[in-house]
């Protein structure tokens, strides 16, 4: 009986040891060289200039007198920009002389907003009058939430313009005042 066992024993360790030595066999790795990835690029130019910001600013304006930005935007890189994200700031720019100053928010107030378009469609309806003066102004498109507006594939362009326009009763006060307005645009991968 320790005979049968012990061949039985010694049969079940050679099959498990070819099993093992066919395994090892049959299994192969290879290395692969020289594969290459890389992502795509996303490079947002205005005008065709580094930057994503431009600045829109007139000197000397009237009551009734308008100015008009027109900015092209390019998506130079190899990766389609999914969203476009509009940013609106501005600053006090005032000349002198300037004998009331009236505060930064009160002068963007006086800047009616008469055209906001994007790739030939108009944003306007996305802006509210926060401030409740009855019009769209520079002050609300500080306010405004422009974001996820349809962007740009890869190598493509799309223009983007805004016009401004001093109302005709502002008051003598905001004779001096001024801002300068920066537009900011950021392109995305992703919604």
């Amino acid at each position: 009986m320790k005979k049968i066992l012990g061949l039985i024993v010694a049969l079940m360790l050679c099959i498990g040891l070819t099993g093992i030595g066919s395994f090892a066999y049959f299994v192969d790795a290879e290395n692969a060289q020289d594969n290459t990835m890389s992502s795509g690029i996303l490079d947002l130019k205005t005008d065709d200039v580094d930057g994503v910001s431009q600045t829109i600013y007139s000197a000397n304006m009237k009551r009734g007198n308008t100015v008009s930005g027109n900015i092209t935007l390019k998506n130079i890189g190899t990766t389609d920009g999914i969203t476009l994200d509009i940013v609106f700031t501005y600053i006090e720019s005032d000349d002198s002389p300037n004998s009331v100053n009236m505060s930064v928010d009160a002068t963007a107030a006086t800047l009616e907003v008469t055209a906001l378009n994007y790739d030939g469609s108009s944003l306007l309806e996305s802006v509210g009058d926060n401030n409740d003066n009855g019009y769209k102004d520079v002050e609300d498109l500080k306010n405004a939430d422009l974001t996820g507006i349809s962007g740009l594939n890869a190598s493509a362009s799309k223009n983007f313009q805004i016009t401004l326009k001093l109302k005709e009763n502002t008051h003598n006060d905001f004779q001096g005042d001024g801002i300068i307005l920066t537009v900011t645009f950021s392109l995305n991968q992703w919604v």
